[in-house]
Protein backbone atom coordinates (compact mmCIF):
# COMPACT_ATOMS: atom_id res chain seq x y z
CA UNK A 1 0.00 0.00 0.00
CA UNK A 2 2.94 1.89 1.07
CA UNK A 3 4.55 1.71 -2.74
CA UNK A 4 1.04 2.09 -4.18
CA UNK A 5 0.25 5.30 -3.05
CA UNK A 6 3.64 7.12 -3.55
CA UNK A 7 4.72 5.38 -7.03
CA UNK A 8 1.59 4.67 -8.45
CA UNK A 9 3.87 3.16 -11.95
CA UNK A 10 5.05 0.27 -9.88
CA UNK A 11 3.46 -3.19 -10.71
CA UNK A 12 3.58 -6.10 -7.72
CA UNK A 13 1.93 -7.79 -5.62
CA UNK A 14 0.15 -6.38 -2.49
CA UNK A 15 1.89 -8.85 -0.61
CA UNK A 16 5.38 -8.72 -2.47
CA UNK A 17 8.45 -7.79 -0.85
CA UNK A 18 9.44 -6.74 -4.49
CA UNK A 19 7.64 -4.15 -6.60
CA UNK A 20 8.51 -3.18 -9.93
CA UNK A 21 8.78 0.53 -11.44
CA UNK A 22 9.06 0.97 -14.97
CA UNK A 23 10.88 3.93 -16.63
CA UNK A 24 10.27 5.81 -19.91
CA UNK A 25 12.47 4.83 -22.37
CA UNK A 26 14.09 7.99 -22.48
CA UNK A 27 15.51 7.82 -19.01
CA UNK A 28 18.41 6.23 -17.95
CA UNK A 29 17.96 3.51 -14.94
CA UNK A 30 21.91 3.94 -14.07
CA UNK A 31 21.74 7.50 -13.61
CA UNK A 32 18.35 7.54 -11.14
CA UNK A 33 20.54 4.21 -9.47
CA UNK A 34 23.38 7.24 -8.88
CA UNK A 35 20.86 10.00 -7.86
CA UNK A 36 18.85 7.49 -5.72
CA UNK A 37 22.36 6.34 -3.61
CA UNK A 38 23.28 9.88 -3.00
CA UNK A 39 20.53 10.01 -1.11
CA UNK A 40 21.04 6.78 1.09
CA UNK A 41 18.54 4.68 -1.46
CA UNK A 42 19.80 1.39 -3.41
CA UNK A 43 18.37 0.17 -6.27
CA UNK A 44 18.41 -2.41 -8.69
CA UNK A 45 18.42 -1.91 -12.65
CA UNK A 46 16.81 -4.75 -14.69
CA UNK A 47 20.29 -5.76 -16.22
CA UNK A 48 20.94 -7.44 -12.62
CA UNK A 49 17.60 -9.97 -13.52
CA UNK A 50 18.46 -10.73 -17.24
CA UNK A 51 19.50 -13.30 -18.77
CA UNK A 52 19.58 -11.77 -22.12
CA UNK A 53 20.91 -8.62 -23.47
CA UNK A 54 17.26 -7.15 -24.14
CA UNK A 55 16.15 -5.83 -21.30
CA UNK A 56 12.94 -3.78 -20.18
CA UNK A 57 13.60 -0.17 -18.90
CA UNK A 58 13.04 0.16 -15.23
CA UNK A 59 14.46 -0.71 -11.42
CA UNK A 60 13.46 -3.33 -9.07
CA UNK A 61 12.43 -2.16 -5.32
CA UNK A 62 12.81 -4.31 -2.55
CA UNK A 63 10.24 -3.28 0.14
CA UNK A 64 11.15 -5.77 2.52
CA UNK A 65 14.70 -4.34 3.74
CA UNK A 66 13.12 -1.54 6.33
CA UNK A 67 12.50 -2.29 9.62
CA UNK A 68 9.83 0.12 10.23
CA UNK A 69 6.94 1.44 8.02
CA UNK A 70 8.18 5.07 8.80
CA UNK A 71 11.48 4.00 7.18
CA UNK A 72 10.46 2.81 3.78
CA UNK A 73 7.38 4.89 4.02
CA UNK A 74 10.60 8.17 3.68
CA UNK A 75 12.61 6.32 1.23
CA UNK A 76 9.21 5.79 -1.41
CA UNK A 77 8.63 9.92 -0.83
CA UNK A 78 12.20 10.45 -1.77
CA UNK A 79 12.34 8.05 -4.60
CA UNK A 80 9.18 9.78 -5.84
CA UNK A 81 10.06 12.99 -5.62
CA UNK A 82 13.33 12.25 -7.80
CA UNK A 83 10.45 10.74 -10.29
CA UNK A 84 9.33 14.10 -10.25
CA UNK A 85 12.52 16.14 -11.06
CA UNK A 86 13.10 13.23 -14.39
CA UNK A 87 16.31 11.68 -12.55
Amino acid sequence: ALAAARLPAARGSPEAIHVWLPLPVDWSPVRLRAAAKDRGLALVSAEAFAVGPETANGVRISLGAPGRQEVLAEALSGLAALLETGA
